[in-house]
């Protein structure tokens, strides 16, 4: 199975606009992400969606430049799961994982479980009940296209309430980098 890790990433949220390039350590929290993400052993690619915005293209160069091992596509600026579903046509993927931007903590265990989960027959896998920020879900990419069929999936905030989950991102405020700016920078 081809399993591809998506990070869903772009310069204009709306409650701290250009966060994926705020530092902590030195690196910008996307480089964070991609090299956390990079860990598990079950991903085949990862691959960053943005947008087809203008104000995307800084986030687009960086990428290109920096990663020449992963990928970045470029779509609807409205419709996260839009770019998923493309990115999982467009890679031939079997499995799609979903890693916010806003996510320097997340686990590769929790990623390859999440995956173990699909593998066993699952369409979709959430691992909750971890502090925030290392959230991460899973879908067999033949339910996310059924996804698209039954709901209204025209949103970028917020879209993981299509599956019901109660859950935040977590770099969404200047509060939220300052406090997670604390824990990780090395002391």
């Amino acid at each position: 199975m081809k399993v591809v890790c998506c990070i869903p990433a772009r310069l204009t949220s709306s409650r701290l606009p250009r966060k994926v390039f705020l530092e902590i350590n030195g690196k910008p929290i996307i480089q964070h992400v991609i090299e956390r993400c990079g860990k598990a052993t079950r991903i085949n690619k990862i691959v960053v969606a943005t947008t087809i915005n203008k104000e995307d293209d800084e986030l687009y160069n960086f990428l290109h430049d920096k990663f020449y091992d992963v990928g970045v596509y470029r779509g609807d600026p409205k419709n996260i799961v839009s770019r998923l579903v493309r990115i999982a046509e467009l890679e031939k993927a079997d499995i799609i994982i979903n890693c916010d931007c806003e996510q320097p903590l997340a686990d590769h265990r929790l990623i390859d479980k999440t995956i173990e989960v699909i593998e066993l027959g699952y369409p979709f896998a959430y691992i909750g009940g971890v502090p925030r920020g290392m959230t991460v879900y899973a879908f067999a990419v033949d339910y996310l296209n059924q996804i698209t069929t039954t709901k209204d999936c025209n949103t970028d905030e917020h879209w993981y309430k299509l599956f019901e989950i109660e859950d935040g991102t977590c770099i969404d405020t200047e509060e939220d980098y300052q406090i997670l700016k604390g824990l990780m920078e090395e002391k």
